[in-house]
């Protein structure tokens, strides 16, 4: 993991959603890791088809909440825009920790609800942080093309997982954005509800790029874009428009958020004490919700102020954004969105200001405001 370094420290001082106790404080685990077990939920079938429940009722289901679902692997085949942005891309990648398989009781039993209940076709793995492991719950970590020395600065992401979450679960998706040529940093506080965790992860990125270490001078934060699931989704809406001052703040005169994705995203505080976000939005949902009903999620939407674009993905639940990449199209999305908004490509422009997104196959209610 990560040191907390004293930029880190700083910043509790000058942000406004430090909602935790001082860093050094939480340096350690509070809590022991859970009991290790001695198998994953890889020997475990597979269900051949999705089992619905037979009745939800109409107002539930207007809300996007289809019930608790027994589910096969998602299996949608691919739209133009995973097949054109959710590849692996040229570069191999390094990090500062390799996630591994998840082997303790708690992330076993999370992992057999993303396969049963949210259609995951393969294991999401770990960092190591409690309850999983030793490591603090509170810290970030960075993902990065491993060629990086020889290529100009790189554009920042940076990612936030779920409440609840392991923040190694979300590392597959780092992983992707990287090897197309991100640094990715990825921040967390086990509850990654507000924002701390986006603000550790992006002083994370600029310790980094002025340090000696792989990634001195090779992080260019003037292009971030910031990407959350869940909890982490209504957070970097939350902080979209603060961040850069805070940043301002502990030194780093050049930083900006031009684009935030929100994937199924919670509330956040429900806009009530943070400013909506002019930045370009892109908020997902999932057609299949089972935690965040679609009008809370909606209600972030609706308050942005800026571009902002909305999709929902077809047949997809709510933990489908940590399965494998290759698997969905949300890798494809956030990369597609990210090019967009800091390079305003043709082949982007073709989905956001042209009808790609509408007529993408995985996707569908499709909507944009605010599009020059």
């Amino acid at each position: 993991m990560a040191p907390i370094s004293r930029r880190g420290a700083a910043l509790a001082l000058v942000s406004t959603t430090a909602l935790l106790l001082p860093q050094h404080a939480v340096a350690a685990p509070l809590l022991p890791p859970a009991p290790e077990v001695s198998s994953s939920t890889s020997g475990w079938p597979d269900l051949p088809e999705d089992i619905a429940p037979p009745f939800v009722p109409e107002p539930l289901r207007e809300a996007g909440l289809t019930g608790l679902r027994l589910t096969a692997p998602y299996n949608e085949a691919p739209g133009a825009i995973r097949s054109t942005f959710g590849q692996r891309g040229p570069h191999e990648v390094a990090a500062t920790t390799v996630a591994r398989q998840c082997t303790d009781a708690f992330y076993v039993f999370y992992n057999s609800i993303l396969r049963y209940q949210n259609g995951a076709n393969s294991e999401a793995p770990c960092y190591g942080t409690w309850p999983s492991g030793p490591e603090s719950p509170i810290g970030s970590q960075l993902v990065y093309p491993a060629d990086i020395a020889e290529s100009d600065p790189a554009p920042l992401i940076v990612l936030s997982p779920g409440i609840g979450a392991e923040p190694g679960m979300v590392s597959r998706q780092a992983e992707l954005y990287a090897s197309h040529g991100y640094v990715v940093a990825i921040g967390y506080t086990w509850i990654n509800w507000f924002g701390y965790q986006v603000e550790l992860a992006a002083t994370a990125a600029i310790d980094a790029t002025t340090s000696p270490g792989p990634l001195q001078g090779k992080i260019d934060t003037s292009r971030t874009v910031l990407v959350g699931h869940s909890a982490g989704g209504g957070a970097v809406m939350r902080v979209a428009e603060s961040l850069g001052p805070a940043m301002h703040a502990v030194g780093d005169e050049n930083f900006a958020v031009r684009g935030v994705t929100a994937v199924n995203p919670g509330p956040a505080d429900f806009g009530l004490a943070s400013e909506p976000t002019t930045k370009p939005a892109l908020v997902l949902f999932a057609e299949h919700e089972t935690l965040v009903a679609h009008p809370i999620s909606e209600l972030l939407y609706t308050n942005a102020r800026g571009p902002k674009w909305r999709a929902t993905v077809n047949n997809a639940f709510h933990g489908t954004f940590v399965d494998a990449p290759e698997h969905n199209v949300y890798g494809g999305l956030v990369l597609s969105f990210s090019e967009y908004v800091l390079s305003n490509s043709e082949r982007t422009q073709a989905i956001y200001t042209g009808e790609g997104l509408a007529s993408d196959s995985e996707l569908h209610d499709v909507q944009r405001e605010n599009i020059g």
